[in-house]
């Protein structure tokens, strides 16, 4: 078999954007799990500490919806 190697790996600080309506706003994250594109993981918010989910969108990106 091969294996794919996860788009974001745990570990790996990450650009999280969080979009709310109108909303708009981005935030340095630390992926706390792997996780490919299209998929959820759990993420640390780097300044507030603050664990969140979002979705994988590139190797750089999540997005974090309505939270």
């Amino acid at each position: 078999t091969i294996d794919i190697p996860p788009t974001i790996t745990r570990g790996k600080q990450v650009t999280m954007i969080f979009e709310n309506g109108f909303f708009k706003a981005t935030a340095l994250g630390l992926a706390l799990e792997d996780g490919f594109e299209g998929e959820y993981l759990r993420l640390r918010n780097v300044d507030s500490k603050k664990t969140v989910r979002g979705k994988v969108i590139s190797a750089e990106e999540v997005v974090i919806a309505g939270q």
